[in-house]
């Protein structure tokens, strides 16, 4: 009854805002109250006598931090100003003024906000200290209210939204039927693309995810993140079906920022943050991997993608998501059944390359580095010499080594340490025209370069004696 009694309807913030206490609650705060909204009619009165006074139809009375209240008149007008105006600033196209009443009136205007003012600290100070020995029950009655307060809020999005109930339990298990982003899929009205993930224990716990930029990786991952989120403070999560095994940790190695500060690279804040996740994380958590390696040249970017990818599929054997555009890290499911390949899909479509935002099984044939470049705007010369290095680079590209057949001293090795003139002649064909078919872009190329391209497939295969 003293809370409801004393405060407004809607107070301030902040205790030195005025308007705390209701009308009513102390005379003396009522008074002051009236004081200064009649001060501010005497105000829009006096403006007016000054107008009649003078003949200055423009004749304004203002207010600012640095002059307080002041009367403004216009140059054109400046010849009529009365003598006991007192000039306080020249502007651009006014001369501002004050006078001896108008001072008078703003220091009682100003005396009596500041009266106000610590009257009302001075009330709310006494109303705190009459409530401090219920300080243990209002502050279980807030905790309760906030805890109301987000279950009711959650209760009411998950209905709105459409959301459904999650099955929790304790396996290592995470099934996602048409799962969607609860924040993208708002910003998209309806062309948000839903998609599906699976990962169990006892079969691929770990999922290598590749394809375009663009194409929605870094967003699938997110969403996992969020939906498992969701499910385990009591929320009802953005899927069809959902059956999620409880989470300890969630660890997240997305995105490329340095530091400044300490000096440290992108490449290096890269590297600590896996190495934290490799000290804290444990087989029950969620990992989030988007891009490791690409800070560095490619070479060691993948060696060292290839052995974390290993390390977590032989020894912490946590529910993975891995994000790479190092293709050749997808054979490593072929060695680790625990690995699976997924990708984000993409199709042609008169000539322009479309990506779907579908998460399709099996590993992704390329990454559209080229057409993500063109839809930013780069110029046609620049991608054109841009998909003739890549042709002209096309079989240099490192080639992974199993982990079942390294030397017998066990030193990690990432790459064939064969040079390309040791294999086979028609392996090493094979190879170089594999590769540059697989990279070949169809669907970007004009009816010219796919000849040219056909006719330089034809004169190597010629070479080997084909």
């Amino acid at each position: 009854d003293l809370l409801s009694a004393s405060l407004s309807e809607n107070p301030p913030a902040f205790t030195h805002e005025l308007g705390v206490f209701r009308e009513g609650f102390n005379a003396e705060l009522d008074r002051l109250r009236k004081l200064r909204a009649e001060g501010r009619g005497w105000i829009v009165k006096f403006e007016k006598e000054q107008r009649e006074a003078t003949s200055i139809p423009s004749l304004k009375v203002k207010f600012n931090n640095v002059l307080g209240y002041f009367i403004e008149v216009t140059k054109t007008h400046l010849s009529k100003v009365p003598e006991h105006y007192i000039r306080r600033q020249t502007t651009t196209n006014a001369e501002r003024f004050v006078t001896d009443a108008l001072k008078s009136h703003e220091q009682e205007l100003n005396s009596a906000e500041q009266n106000q003012r610590d009257l009302e600290l001075r009330l709310f100070q006494e109303l705190s200290e009459s409530l401090r020995s219920y300080t243990i029950d209002l502050r279980r009655l807030s905790t309760n209210l906030c805890c109301l307060d987000v279950v009711s809020a959650l209760s009411q999005t998950s209905d709105q939204e459409g959301f459904v109930r999650p099955q929790l339990d304790a396996s290592r298990d995470l099934e996602i039927n048409d799962g969607y982003h609860p924040v993208v899929s708002k910003l998209l009205e309806g062309k948000f693309v839903p998609n599906s993930l699976q990962l169990a224990q006892n079969g691929s716990a770990l999922a290598i995810v590749t394809g375009p930029n663009m194409g929605g990786k870094s967003t699938f991952l997110r969403q996992a993140a969020l939906i498992v989120i969701m499910a385990q403070i009591g929320c009802f999560v953005p899927a069809r079906q959902a059956r999620i095994g409880l989470v300890d940790k969630i660890f997240a190695r997305i995105g490329a920022s340095d530091d400044l500060a300490e000096g440290d690279s992108t490449f290096m804040v890269e590297m600590r943050e896996v190495s934290h996740i490799i000290s804290n994380a444990s087989g029950r958590s969620l990992l989030l991997v988007d891009e490791v390696g690409r800070g560095t040249a490619t070479t060691d970017g993948i060696a060292i993608a290839q052995a974390l990818l290993e390390w977590l599929a032989t020894k912490l054997k946590a529910r993975t998501l891995f994000a790479t555009h190092f293709h050749e890290l997808t054979e490593l499911s072929e060695e680790f059944p625990i690995i699976t390949n997924l990708s984000v899909g993409a199709v042609d479509q008169d000539g322009e390359v479309l990506f779907t935002h579908e998460i399709c099984k099996g590993a992704a044939s390329r990454s559209y580095g080229i057409e993500v470049a063109r839809l930013a705007g780069l110029p046609g010369g620049l991608l054109e010499r841009a998909r003739e290095l890549l042709l002209s680079h096309i079989s240099d590209f490192p080639v992974l080594e199993s982990a079942r057949n390294r030397s017998s001293s066990q030193q990690l090795s990432f790459f064939d340490q064969h040079s390309p003139a040791a294999l086979p002649d028609d392996y090493q064909a094979l190879k170089e025209i594999s590769k540059a078919l697989a990279e070949f872009d169809c669907d970007n190329s004009t009816p010219l370069e796919a000849m040219n391209f056909l006719n330089a497939l034809c004169l190597k295969i010629r070479e080997f004696g084909g």
